[in-house]
């Protein structure tokens, strides 16, 4: 094991000023306030210190991250539990009980003791000269947002990989703040501050910033559709692009769909139904029911719908096997008692004994 603890000396300057200015903030976007809580050396059953104060050097150079203090962290710590002495190199004696031992309360009493939105915590374990970070970022409502599980050999790598951590965090956290400032607008627009086009104009501004965001796309989807007829090409443009981004794995992407009732997939399908673009929208809809757990009844009555008036059309045309292909879809999805349902398996028995 090595004798030495990771330092600050050791570290290159770290951060991505670069990325910051990719990405800028509004002038008006809020600061967030970060905890980042000592890490735990797991093999010498001590604190190291060092890693977080790299962190905390990090975040603070940024302009729209405001850094709780290591002694008020201190402070706070020893408020929630006094027993817990502060060995902060491997190698000091220890003296009564020493846990320490991050969990989920500890974090709790920190964020509501300091006020802060974010908490970062976590721990390094050594394997003679090879190393393992693991470090969290949560949210003030407990709940993780993102893990990362670093590796090295030796020692002298640690600065490159806690480069990549600390540029991804601050990019996570950005990101993050424009969302909260994106809902604010929405909270300005309900309280009648400003009108509808204004709420849109401002937060497709901040849209731009992370093209890639779900949330920020799902807040405007939900804007556009509080006019669908006035924004209704915006609709299935936005609705397209979660539907292109959305990963069923992703449960905070999920979570805030649903925490928003806004089905993407209903919303982009209702446009082409409009639109009659009836083939678009049977496909968006078969895509939701596989993937998207809200309006399931909604998917199936709208693809049962859709398929009927298609192979209504294709009938016309006599293309009769469309128009089997599509009068079949119609019956296993339309509710038996539907007046679309009994019509198409009508339909369907007199094409069949031609």
């Amino acid at each position: 094991m090595p004798k030495k603890i990771v330092g600050t000396a050791l570290l290159l300057p770290l951060l991505f000023i670069s990325c910051l200015s990719s990405h800028a903030l509004t002038s008006d976007t809020k600061r967030v306030r970060v905890a980042v809580l000592p890490f735990n050396d797991i093999t010498s059953s001590s604190i190291n210190i060092k890693i977080a104060s790299v962190f905390m050097a990090e975040l603070s150079k940024t302009d729209f991250i405001d850094v709780v203090p290591l002694e008020i962290i201190r402070r706070n710590i020893m408020a929630i539990e006094p027993n817990f002495l502060w060995t902060e190199q491997r190698g000091i004696e220890k003296r009564g009980r020493i846990v320490w031992d991050v969990e989920p309360k500890v974090v709790e009493e920190i964020v509501f003791r300091t006020g802060a939105d974010y908490t970062i915590y976590g721990s390094i374990s050594w394997f003679n000269t090879k190393w393992k970070i693991d470090a969290y970022l949560s949210d003030s409502d407990k709940n993780v947002i993102r893990v990362y599980s670093i590796y090295g050999d030796k020692e002298e790598e640690v600065p490159e990989k806690l480069e990549n951590i600390s540029k991804e965090t601050i990019l996570l956290l950005q990101r993050e703040t424009i969302v909260k400032e994106a809902e604010e607008e929405v909270r300005r627009y309900l309280g009648g501050t400003y009108t509808l086009p204004i709420a849109i104009e401002r937060v497709e501004i901040l849209a731009r910033s992370f093209y890639d965001s779900i949330p920020l796309h799902a807040i405007l989807l939900n804007l556009y559709l509080k006019n669908k007829m006035g924004y209704k090409e915006k609709v299935i443009d936005t609705g397209l692009k979660i539907i292109k981004l959305y990963n069923p794995s992703n449960d905070r992407d999920t979570k805030y769909l649903l925490s928003l009732n806004l089905d993407p997939f209903d919303a982009v399908a209702s446009g082409y139904e409009e639109k009659e673009e009836l083939n678009k929208a049977v496909e968006i809809r078969e895509k939701a029911l596989q993937v998207f757990p809200l309006y399931t009844t909604r998917h199936k009555r709208g693809i049962g719908i859709a398929a009927y008036n298609l192979a209504k059309v294709y009938e016309q045309k006599g293309e009769k096997v469309k128009a089997l292909q599509y009068y079949k879809k119609a019956i296993l999805y339309l509710p038996s008692e539907s007046n679309e349902f009994l019509s198409a398996k009508e339909k369907l028995n007199l094409i069949e004994k031609r």
